[in-house]
């Protein structure tokens, strides 16, 4: 396991997210909600280092909503959880007004659960998310869920729901902030951030640490 910030695991989570072809508006989405995901306890940086890699190659068009009609789905064939949860916030009024979101195939369901939680805070509603065997309900009481962990890390759902819930008390189902990466998603996700860097030139090449070229200066 690789132990970092909270700092590090955003920013490096928005550049992979940014080096995989996303715009910088959604890459600062994927980061802000692996952030939260960690801050919850939760393995939010591991889940989007598969979203990377099962989306690699893929444009952002072909995996976010193509249509908001009828059950929400994308042309590749599966959805993008940060797509998704964009444009979740872009008609938060419609779902505070009862409007209820459903789904096709979606990668990594839990990665929507930060978009779900900010549409419930800013207009004061108790929603419930449910995919698989997984149901979640997110208010401003907190987060209650009775799901295994396998169920909230699934890699993908073939469906997934959310809509408004009568309001309950509910504790946060989750843990202390979580610190940690294990060593492969933290190497996946720098893979992909290093595809930002500009390459460099053949004089900084030579002017290098560690160059086996004398120095005549």
């Amino acid at each position: 396991m690789t132990h970092l910030s909270l700092n590090e695991i955003e920013a490096v989570s928005k550049r992979a997210t940014r080096g995989a072809g996303r715009s910088w508006g959604m890459a600062e989405e994927a980061g802000k909600a692996v952030r939260i995901l960690h801050e919850m306890g939760l393995p939010g940086g591991e889940l989007l280092a598969g979203l990377l890699e099962a989306t690699d190659n893929l444009s952002e068009a072909a995996i976010a909503p193509s249509s908001l009609d009828g059950h929400w789905h994308a042309a590749s064939g599966v959805l993008c959880p940060v797509s998704t949860g964009a444009t979740l916030g872009d008609i938060a009024r419609d779902i505070a007004g009862g409007r209820e979101i459903r789904t096709s195939e979606i990668a990594f369901p839990l990665l929507l659960l930060p978009f779900v939680m900010a549409v419930a805070s800013e207009n004061h509603l108790a929603l419930r998310l449910e995919w698989s065997d997984t149901s979640l309900q997110v208010s401003t009481n907190g987060i209650g869920t009775d799901a295994s962990p396998a169920s909230l890390l699934a890699p993908v759902s073939e469906s997934l729901a959310c809509h408004i819930t009568p309001e309950t008390e509910a504790a946060s189902a989750f843990g202390p902030p979580l610190h940690q990466m294990a060593q492969h998603a933290w190497e996946i996700l720098n893979a992909f951030a290093a595809r930002t860097y500009a390459p460099d030139s053949e004089a900084s090449r030579l002017k290098g640490a560690g160059s086996s070229l004398p120095d005549n200066d």
